[in-house]
């Protein structure tokens, strides 16, 4: 068999990703379950308790950029669907959840880095990240 390196990456998980007020996140979530979350977030972030979403989605892209593979190399992240699901609507341009961009099981988003930021592939849609990243070592992520 291969040997794999694991490295667990708390910025890919919940609370830290977007969720941040588990006062306020907690309760929107069990009022309007995943969709209904992820559709507070991105329109309202401070009512769901969470980070505004590009704010999160550079976060993110920062810890990812941290961890990216040498020549050659590949790279798998994991995460929830919320994340992946705020992140592909953030880099779409989406204001609010649609269902062409909702994951479903096992479903990846491709991203790589590039010299003007990230390229990303979802489905039928691609397009380049271009904003700055937040990077890991921030004490806020």
């Amino acid at each position: 068999g291969v040997e794999l390196e694991v490295e667990i990456e708390p910025r890919l998980a919940e609370p830290k990703a977007f969720a941040l007020d588990m006062e306020r996140a907690v309760p929107a979530f069990r009022t309007g379950g995943a969709r209904g979350w992820v559709g507070a977030v991105l329109r309202d972030p401070f009512a769901a308790g969470a980070r505004d979403a590009s704010e999160g989605t550079a976060r993110i892209l920062g810890a990812l950029t941290r961890i990216r593979p040498g020549p050659g190399g590949v790279s798998l992240a994991v995460t929830h669907d919320t994340v992946l699901a705020i992140v592909v609507h953030v880099l779409a341009g989406a204001e609010g959840v649609e269902e062409g961009l909702w994951p479903r099981m096992l479903e990846a988003l491709c991203l790589a880095h590039t010299n003007d930021g990230w390229a990303w592939r979802w489905r039928d849609r691609a397009g380049q990240w271009s904003e700055p990243v937040i990077a890991p070592s921030d004490p806020l992520c």
